[in-house]
């Protein structure tokens, strides 16, 4: 699957995992409980997709590791009759046959195994007395051709594995397009005209899940300016939200903003030296800016009365 096609499993999850956190009141409205049915039979048959697909790429992995394997230990098993005839005879072409050990073998990319084996065999069948002297048989030849024939077959993907792939790429396809139109034709329009007003902490629940891969993109989710009592900007300031590490706001102007805050209620601290800390509670609502202007007042320091 591409990105966009990940995506949108993370998000048809992400919406499910909304349903069963707030299936009570789902459940009130007959056709909410008919787009959240039609969308988890979705996943369903998508999850079986994905997981017909990962078993089919072990299969083919699995075979093609089981061929290659053969063909190695088959491979070695020809080159070392060859070699010891060789070194007896003194006969330098089966002597000189380079990175055909299995440790050599095993390094290798698939391809070059094949190379290496087919080398082999061409050998053997230009010095046909030698290789009978060698007592190398025709059933071992054979059965070492086949090998490489096998491994072929694995090396180039299946004809079969192909089509089996390409079927499931297009169901899926066929899926994910069924979910995205429900969701961004029906369920997105719906649950903002059904509950944005009436039941806020349902819809702001629904925008959190479906959009959290949109919620990155919002440039400002809150912004506002910090001042002092006479109207003057504070730079500077020491901004916690939520009990977190506290980060630094305020600008020539005062001027501070956050981006990517979820939805929902947030309490926020702002403090700096010789300034009287404040901390304000804060609403943010789904696909809106909110405002907030912040005054410090400044800690006033009584003068020291000279003793007479």
């Amino acid at each position: 699957m591409n990105n966009i096609q990940q995506q949108l499993v993370r998000q048809m999850r992400s919406f499910l995992t909304f349903k069963k956190e707030h299936e009570t009141e789902i459940a009130e409205n007959p056709l909410l409980v008919k787009m959240a049915t039609d969308i988890e039979s979705i996943e369903k048959s998508i999850s079986e997709l994905l997981g017909q697909q990962d078993r089919n790429s072990k299969a083919l992995t699995q075979e093609k590791s089981s061929k290659i394997g053969d063909l190695i230990e088959l491979t070695v098993k020809v080159c070392e009759v060859m070699s010891s005839y060789g070194n007896y005879t003194n006969f330098k072409v089966f002597t000189n046959i380079e990175g055909c050990s299995k440790t050599e073998l095993s390094r290798c990319r698939d391809v070059e195994v094949l190379i290496r084996a087919e080398r082999v065999v061409m050998i053997m069948e230009e010095n046909p007395t030698e290789v009978t002297e060698a007592t190398i048989s025709a059933e071992d030849i054979t059965a070492l051709k086949a090998a490489i024939a096998a491994a072929q077959a694995v090396i180039d993907i299946p004809q079969e594995f192909r089509r089996s792939q390409h079927d499931i790429t297009v169901k899926l396809e066929d899926g994910l397009e069924r979910y995205r139109n429900i969701m961004n034709n029906s369920l997105k329009d719906y649950m903002r005209s059904k509950y944005q007003q009436s039941n806020p902490d349902l819809y702001s629940a629904f925008a959190l899940a479906v959009d959290v891969d949109a919620i990155p993109k919002r440039r400002k989710a809150l912004v506002g300016t910090i001042l002092d009592e006479k109207g003057a900007p504070v730079r500077k300031v020491r901004v916690s939200v939520d009990g977190s590490k506290p980060v630094i706001r305020g600008g020539k102007k005062g001027g501070f903003n956050f981006q990517n805050l979820t939805p929902g209620e947030h309490q926020l601290t702002f403090s700096r030296k010789s300034y009287q800390s404040v901390t304000v509670n804060i609403l943010i609502v789904p696909d809106k800016t909110t405002t907030l202007d912040v005054v410090l007042n400044t800690i006033k320091v009584e003068e020291a009365v000279p003793v007479e």
